[in-house]
């Protein structure tokens, strides 16, 4: 029996476990963060489950007193769930850094009790410093103070250094295992799992329109670069070429997806970290072309050089002075549209399908995995983080490191990326 969660990220493990399920795997997805996909099981425990996402939620809202009273239950029942699953469970899968209790205590008591662990921690930031991330900032670009920023890079080096020692098997992000000294499973080369995947002739349909309806969906405007994604627009609209522009911010997840459906062009970010991620995946799952503006083209590259999706991605990135351009292309050319969506579609149906994501965790769990999803992470060093532009990466870093020194970047394991990032500042 496989434990999956207590943290859901983009509908990514309601997949994978509705997937498994398919393989006749049994398998069940418990989540402290929302409610869970199994929220109308008989079985009492995931209402415990339910009970901790309400506490939790009640918590953060509450003032001084009742926040730590409700902390206080929220551990307890935390703690009886985890004796139930330490009965139940041989496998446990665990996402975004996060174990069933508080600060990952329960690993070691796994470990001893012989459990096998896989741990996810390529979702984002859980393996990487908080100094190059763009995440803390907020949406006027305003960034936090190197003390704040220090406490989550500890915090993060901290988890990590926990994680290697007490998991079995580790899943992480090429561009963000900058804490990991251990082997580890490449997140693409397992994949992205997505909701649906529309059928070829809608999406040919889709992009034979002589009107384009361009998307973007900001999480967090300075993060996802929306400003610099405005200007380009703006450049678009002076070329007067036929298409519309929506922009969406803090709209519920299925509301997007129906305007994903509607939409021909994604562009999720300016300077992300990575050549595909999960609104990437569900938007080629819908007929759409979606672009990576990439922090570092050459590097991201680089770094993802030797893997079996390179040509892939490859066709996907794209530098930030390259996106006009190749709006533009993609705008008066209906061919080419149609031929990089139905590419896009072919890949996320058949290398990424649900059921083959599923059957390579199996692999994972069951020793029958490739070696070619193992990756060294001493053999990667990207540096030029995520949601950052340029200018920003180069301030946070000079003024990090003049405050609080070298020692506080938690990088004596990687001598080599701390003299990179000394040399681009």
């Amino acid at each position: 029996m496989i434990f999956i969660g207590p943290i859901e990220i983009s509908n990514y493990y309601r997949e994978l476990h509705r997937a498994l399920n398919n393989l006749n795997v049994k398998s069940d997805l418990v989540l402290f963060n929302e409610a869970p996909f199994l929220n109308k099981s008989k079985k009492s425990f995931f209402y415990l489950s339910n009970l901790i996402q309400i506490i939790s939620l009640k918590k953060n809202n509450a003032k001084f007193l009742n926040y730590f009273l409700l902390a206080f239950l929220v551990e307890n029942l935390r703690i009886i769930y985890f004796l139930y699953a330490i009965f139940k469970y041989k496998t446990f899968i665990f996402t975004f850094g996060q174990s069933l209790l508080y600060k990952n205590m329960d690993l070691p008591i796994l470990k001893f009790f012989n459990k096998q662990i896989l741990f996810n921690v390529g979702h984002g930031d859980e393996s990487r410093p908080a100094y190059l991330s763009g995440c803390y900032f907020d949406k006027f670009g305003t960034s936090p103070s190197n003390k704040v920023i220090h406490k989550f890079t500890r915090d993060n080096h901290l988890r990590v250094k926990k994680i290697q020692k007490y998991a079995d098997k580790l899943i992480s992000s090429r561009a963000t295992s900058h804490f990991l000294s251990k082997n580890f499973f490449d997140f693409l080369e397992i994949g992205i799992p997505s909701i649906d995947k529309l059928q070829e002739s809608f999406v040919i349909d889709k992009q034979s329109s002589d009107k384009i309806l361009l998307t973007h969906i900001p999480s967090n405007i300075f993060t996802k670069g929306t400003n610099e994604i405005d200007q380009i627009i703006d450049e678009l609209k002076q070329r007067n070429l036929n298409f519309d522009y929506i922009k969406l911010t803090d709209v519920p997840n299925d509301e997007a997806l129906e305007v994903i459906k509607k939409s021909h062009i994604i562009i999720d970010q300016m300077y992300t970290d990575t050549p595909i991620n999960g609104i990437g995946v569900e938007a080629m799952s819908l007929g759409c072309i979606y672009i990576a503006a990439v922090a570092n083209k050459e590097a991201i590259l680089k770094n993802y050089h030797n893997s079996s999706y390179f040509r892939f991605v490859n066709s996907l990135c794209a530098d930030k002075g390259e996106v006009l351009e190749k709006l533009t292309n993609l705008f008066f050319n209906r061919e080419e549209r149609i031929k990089i969506s139905l590419k896009a579609l072919s890949f996320v149906k058949n290398e990424w399908s649900n059921e083959k994501i599923a059957a390579r965790y199996l692999d994972i769990i069951n020793n029958t995995y490739s070696k070619d999803w193992i990756i060294d992470p001493m053999d990667l060093n990207y540096i030029y983080g995520g949601g950052l532009n340029p200018n920003a990466l180069k301030e946070t870093l000079k003024s990090y490191i003049n405050e609080l020194g070298e020692k506080k970047m938690y990088l004596d394991h990687r001598k080599d990326i701390l003299n990179d990032i000394k040399n681009i500042i």
